[in-house]
Formats: structure tokens, C-alpha cells, sequence
């Protein structure tokens, strides 16, 4: 525009992501962010607000009955005292729920930490001198919540982005086998022999009884019910059967209870310094080398569940409720909460998955419900101890059960079983859930990896085979043309990213042999991101002259310039010649480049040619709507084509008057509607409605289908487990 004024782009904005998180969040101080000056004021308390409360203490008091059996269950998991898992759920809870980023987001006891928590502690019989390592774990949680507070402070946070879909449901297989396959150890004695004989016919009861109550429950079509939490149900309908049937009517001895195999009391009530605590033989903690080295080792693994599964729960709850987050708040709350939580002897928290789901389900959105919920639980480990000693512990398996079943992405089965089916066998099974074989690879090699050795060890293979993959392919995707070559003159166009990835293939794009004695590379259409980029510019330069030929480069956006003016001492073969078009690190959205040296005679772009390669983005953007648009008519109209074929083949078909008129609308609608490529005013409107109303039956039919799949992969697993 400098050169020539005439040129106009219009009114543009380049959006920009704000560095350190997802959203431009206002920094607030505590008093601000919960509004304490305007709690004085008689305006403030109005009935919406009121109402608000009520919605999340309630919301709170369900999550208080999901959570309490939930974190009972993954200390078991976990093989550490319940106590443990509970006090550390409120004090984490409390604090993340105070001073964390993300309102309406439960922390807590988790699966995820339960499950590599398990690799660390041993389970051994009772009254045993066996080592189990628990004196290690404390020491690991507050290491895992100082590597949270170096990670706030080195924003390491940014780099969950980097997380693959595939990762994450390789993840969630992974965790939901490992949590399943760990829910068995109530069915084995002291001395690991599996239970037998009227024992474990009632234990096998109380599990269907739990996991039927926690399936079923919320399917009944009653406010009422639906209200009560299914795991509540699940645990009061265990406990009489296991002391109205099973001890009384029965006379059997009964089953393994919470309080059989490890009891609150009022020791376990109020949390404890960990090193304090009598129950553990503080002389197996050994801070030698090997012993620094566990620690270090231990909560660096927790560390990083914690941060995936936590800032991945931010993301959920963003979509749900539409709000800001602040990654950095969160990541530095749960730091604190892990230190306080393993020196009172917790076992680590962060967020709950499936509790916030259900929350913000349920309308929760802010932080009175999560900090309510964590007080509730503070108050029935301290003053309702005595009556969970009495919950059996085969119903928290069967909770527990019922957790991976929902865990489990089994869609994700398809996906990977459709990779090896061949085209036309997916095509006549309509199996139209084809993914790349790259990416089933990294759902079975992450699902695999996370039962055979921990869930960190999964999740970073995973990323790096997916990162591998990625740059191989994209390194491949780099193109070279030769636009032009007219006497001494050679002249090239690169498209595509360089870096290390694409260094090799880059190199041997060039003709060294056969080329003119001069030579242009402009990289209008392709970025330098690295040193090998630089490095590869600078080898097809030296190739070049070592046959007695010059090469210039040419038309560097800005940032492949910057670059390389930083480093151009280490790439002496490199003759870079400023001048054409230099193009901003992003793309304006507003033009769409056409290859650009086919609109230049000269093999030069000036700004009079680059005006006519560049298509406004209004206009382009329409075009792309009205074919959109054109091509939902067409295929509405072939539908109704072959409804009409049928009916006239079958004029006894079980289709309606009503339907027949719903075709002929189609039809008519669809054909009433051609879009004038001149004209790019009109726009359809619902071309859809009517074939949504003539095939609803279809979706309905697909949703029992799918309804009844679910209850058959229950009712297998269960078969199975009897």
C-alpha cells in the first residue's frame, strides 16, 4: 500500500492467541473475584442469585454421596489406607476449589492417580512385615505438587495442546482395564487365593446388585428417583442386603466390609503429618540415593497425570459452559493442594472427570458447589466415619465396574477393527469409521502400554509416536517448482514448511546438473522454522556452486528472514536477496493465493500482478456456502428420487400419504432452488426439515440399536465375571 495507495485489503484484524493461556483471562485478587464489597449490599441478594446457590449446594450434596464411595474405592485401588484418599480429596478439593482457574470443577481422589499409584504400593497381607512402600508415596505427592508450581512457573502447561485425540482414547482404554482389572482383589484372601465356596456366591450379589443400581437407576422415568444419586442407592441397597439377608436371614457370617479390611476410626478422622502417623514404620523411608531418586521418580509420574488429566477436564468444562479458564491458577492450586495433601498423608488429587461431567450437567458452573462438596466430604470422614465402615466392599467393586464401562471408548473398537477391513467390505457393512492406521497404532500401542506399565509412560510414547508421525508426513508435503527458465536463468517457487523434517527430501528436488548458470529459490509460499531448514537452503547453495553456478534466495516472509538474518554467520553459501512480496507469519484470511508465479511475466510479483492473484475473502467465502448449499439440494433431491422409485415399485408400501407428500416437498423444494452462479444473494433455508422428519424412524431405530449393544456388552461382562 506504501507503494502503490490504490491498493485496498479493507478493514482486516489478525486474531491473536493470548500467550499464556486459551483466553485473555482479567487478573483479579481474591476479594474481587468472589465480589466480597458487594456482599454488603441489599441489591446484591436477588432471587436469581438465591436460587443459584440452592442449585449448586445441592448439585454439591449429590457430587458428596458420588465421591465419598468413588475415593473409598480408588484408595483400594491404590492398596493405601481409605482415610488417606479422603482427607486428601477435601483438602485438595477445597483449595483448587478457592484458588484454582476453572469454577465448577471437582478435584479430588482420582482414577488416573490411582492407578499409578498402584505400581508404587505394594499390598500385603495383614500383620505382615513385607515392605510396601507406602512411606515413599507421601514424600512423592509433595515432590509431584513442587514439579506442578515449576511447571506454573515454566508455563509447561501450554504443551497439553500437543496431546493427540488418539492419546487420550488409548488413555482412557488404558485406565479403564487397569481400574477393572484392580476391582478383583476384593475376591482374594490375605494370602492372594481367590475366594470360594458361599462367600463368594454372596460377594457375586452384592456386585451384580451394585453395578444393576448404578446402570439401571437413572433410566427409570421418575423425577424422584433420578434425583437420588445411583451410587448412594448402590451402597444403602449392598448394606441390607449384606446385614438384613445375608448375616440374618441366611445366617452367614457375611462378606468383607469396609471395616473388616480397613477400618475408619477416630485415629483415621483428622488428617495427620505423615511422618507422625503411628500406623507406619517411618524407618523403611531412606533418603539415600536410591531412596532421592524413587521420590523424584514417583512424583514426577504423578505429576504429569495430574497435569494431563486435570488441564483436559479445564477443556471439557470450557465447552460445557462456555467460560474462561485460567490453566495457570489451576495447575499452581493443585500444586499447593498436593504439597499440604501428601504431608497430611494423602495419596494426591486432581480433577474428577466423571464428578465434573455430572456437575456441570447438572448447571453447576461456579465454585460454591465444588468448595461445598469438599467440605461435605471433610464432614463424613470426620463425624460419619462409623458408617462407612459398614459398606461392603464387593458393592465398591461393582461401582467401580460400572466407572470403566463408561470409561471405556468403545467406538473406538470399530475404529480400529475398520483400519484392516478392506474398502468394500466397509462399504457394504456402511463400517464408514475409517481412521489412519498411524492412528489406530497409537490407540492400541497407549492402551497396551498403560496396563503393562503406567499411565505416563503411555500417554509421552504415544505423543512421540504421533509427533514422529506427523513430521514425516508433513516434511514430505514440501514442493519445489520450476516455473521458468529462460537463458541463464533458472527460477523456483517452494511451497510447504522447512525444517527437519523435510530437509532431505528438500535437497532432492534440484536439478544441480541441467540447470542455468543463474538461479532464483523464492519461498513466497513456504516458512523456515528451524536450523535444518536453513541448513537445507544452505547444501542446495553449495551444490549449486560447486558446478559453477549462483543461486539467490529470495521473497523470506518475515519470520524465515528474522531467522536467518540471527544466524546468517553459520550459512556462508546463502545469498539472500531482499526484495518481491514479503508475506506476514500467518496468512491473511482475507486473500486466497493461486500459484503465484503463473500470473507474472517476468517471473517478478509486483503489487500490480499480486492484485490480480488475490480473490477477496467475502466473495470467496459465499461461493464456498452456495456450493455447500447446491450440493445438500442435489443429495436431498437423489434421496427423494429413490423414494419415489420405491413407491412406484411398491405401490402397497407401509409408507403413509404423509410420507409420499414429505417426498414430493422435497422434490419441489430442491428444485425450486437452483443456484445462479452470477448470484450470490440467495441462501436455502431448512432443505433439511423435511428429510430429518421422513427418516426420523431410522435414527430412532440406530439409537434402540445402539441402547441395546450397551446392554449386551454389560450383560457379557458380567457373564463373565460369574
Amino acid at each position: 500500500q506504501q507503494a502503490d495507495p490504490s491498493v485496498d485489503f479493507g478493514s482486516t484484524t489478525l486474531i491473536k492467541q493470548d500467550s499464556d493461556d486459551e483466553f485473555n483471562v482479567p487478573k483479579k485478587n481474591i476479594l474481587e473475584q468472589y465480589e466480597v464489597k458487594k456482599w454488603f449490599k441489599k441489591d446484591y441478594w436477588t432471587p436469581e442469585k438465591l436460587a443459584y446457590i440452592q442449585s449448586e449446594i445441592s448439585l454439591a450434596i449429590i457430587v458428596c454421596f458420588l465421591q465419598v464411595p468413588e475415593s473409598v474405592a480408588f484408595a483400594y485401588l491404590a492398596n493405601v489406607p481409605p482415610s488417606s484418599a479422603l482427607h486428601c480429596a477435601w483438602i485438595v478439593g477445597i483449595i483448587c476449589g478457592v484458588f484454582g482457574g476453572r469454577p465448577g470443577m471437582i478435584n479430588g481422589t482420582s482414577g488416573a492417580l490411582a492407578a499409578v499409584v498402584h505400581n508404587f504400593v505394594q499390598r500385603v497381607p495383614k500383620g505382615s512385615t513385607e515392605k510396601t512402600g507406602i512411606e515413599y508415596l507421601y514424600p512423592s505427592v509433595m515432590v509431584c505438587g513442587g514439579f506442578m508450581l515449576l511447571c506454573y512457573r515454566l508455563r509447561f502447561y501450554r504443551f497439553i495442546s500437543l496431546v493427540p485425540a488418539t492419546v487420550m482414547i488409548g488413555f482412557c482404554n488404558g485406565l479403564a482395564i487397569v481400574i477393572g482389572r484392580s476391582q478383583l482383589h476384593p475376591f482374594q484372601d490375605e494370602h492372594h487365593h481367590w475366594i470360594t465356596g458361599e462367600e463368594l456366591g454372596w460377594m457375586i450379589l452384592l456386585l451384580f446388585s451394585s453395578m444393576a443400581t448404578m446402570h439401571f437407576m437413572p433410566m427409570v422415568p421418575v423425577r424422584a428417583v433420578k434425583a437420588i444419586p445411583a451410587s448412594l442407592c448402590a451402597i444403602l441397597i449392598s448394606i441390607l442386603l449384606e446385614f438384613v439377608i445375608i448375616r440374618q436371614a441366611a445366617g452367614f457370617k457375611g462378606t468383607k466390609t469396609i471395616g473388616d479390611v480397613s477400618p475408619f476410626s477416630e485415629d483415621t478422622a483428622f488428617p495427620k503429618i505423615f511422618f507422625l502417623d503411628d500406623s507406619m514404620d517411618m524407618g523403611n523411608l531412606v533418603f539415600d540415593q536410591d531412596g532421592v531418586v524413587r521420590i523424584i521418580y514417583q512424583g514426577f509420574l504423578l505429576c504429569c497425570i495430574a497435569m494431563i488429566d486435570s488441564l483436559l477436564t479445564m477443556e471439557i468444562v470450557a465447552k460445557f459452559t462456555g467460560t474462561k479458564t485460567d490453566r495457570a491458577k489451576s495447575v499452581a492450586a493443585a500444586g499447593v493442594g498436593n504439597i499440604i495433601g501428601g504431608f497430611f498423608g494423602g495419596m494426591g488429587g486432581e480433577s474428577m472427570i466423571g464428578l465434573t461431567t455430572m456437575f456441570c450437567l447438572g448447571g453447576g458452573r461456579g465454585r460454591i458447589g465444588p468448595i461445598t462438596a469438599a467440605l461435605l466430604v471433610m464432614i463424613c470422614i470426620m463425624g460419619a466415619y462409623p458408617i462407612l465402615n459398614f459398606i461392603p466392599v464387593s458393592a465398591l467393586s461393582g461401582i467401580m465396574f460400572i466407572v470403566c464401562i463408561h470409561t471405556f471408548k468403545w467406538n473406538s473398537i470399530i475404529m480400529v477393527v475398520t483400519v484392516f477391513l478392506p474398502e468394500k467390505l466397509r462399504n457394504k457393512l456402511t463400517m464408514h469409521k475409517k481412521i489412519q492406521r498411524i492412528d489406530a497404532v497409537v490407540i492400541v500401542f497407549v492402551t497396551g502400554l498403560t496396563v503393562i506399565f503406567n499411565l505416563a509412560v503411555a500417554v509421552i510414547v504415544g505423543v512421540s509416536i504421533s509427533a514422529l508421525s506427523f513430521a514425516f508426513g508433513i516434511g514430505e508435503r514440501v514442493k519445489v517448482y520450476k516455473t521458468k527458465t529462460t537463458g541463464d536463468l533458472t527460477v523456483y517457487t517452494v511451497d510447504g514448511p522447512l525444517f527437519f523434517g523435510s530437509k532431505m527430501h528438500f535437497e532432492g528436488l534440484f536439478d544441480y546438473e541441467n540447470d542455468a548458470e543463474n538461479i532464483e529459490i523464492h519461498l513466497v509460499n513456504a516458512t523456515v522454522f528451524d536450523y535444518s531448514g536453513l541448513e537445507a537452503l544452505n547444501n542446495v547453495s553449495s551444490k549449486y556452486r560447486k558446478v559453477g553456478k549462483r543461486v539467490k534466495v529470495k521473497s523470506l516472509n518475515s519470520k524465515s528472514a528474522k531467522l536467518y538474518m540471527k544466524s546468517k554467520g553459520l550459512h556462508h553459501d546463502i545469498d539472500y536477496v531482499e526484495g518481491g512480496i514479503e508475506l506476514p507469519d500467518v496468512a491473511p484470511s482475507y486473500t486466497q493465493f493461486i500459484t503465484p508465479y503463473q500470473a507474472s511475466v517476468e517471473n517478478h510479483i509486483t503489487l500490480n500482478n499480486f492484485r490480480s492473484i488475490v480473490l477477496p475473502f467475502t466473495e470467496r467465502g459465499e461461493r464456498k456456502s452456495e456450493r455447500k448449499s447446491a450440493r445438500k439440494s442435489e443429495e436431498a433431491a437423489r434421496e427423494a428420487e429413490k423414494k419415489r422409485i420405491q413407491l412406484e415399485l411398491k405401490p402397497n408400501s407401509d409408507l403413509s400419504k404423509e410420507s409420499r407428500v414429505q417426498v414430493d416437498n422435497i422434490e419441489v423444494s430442491t428444485k425450486s432452488h437452483v443456484v445462479d452462479p452470477n448470484n450470490f444473494s440467495s441462501h436455502p433455508q431448512n432443505e433439511n426439515n423435511n428429510t430429518h422428519n421422513l427418516f426420523s424412524h431410522q435414527q430412532q431405530h440406530q439409537q434402540h440399536q445402539q441402547s441395546h449393544l450397551h446392554h449386551l456388552l454389560l450383560l457379557l461382562l458380567l457373564l463373565l465375571l460369574l
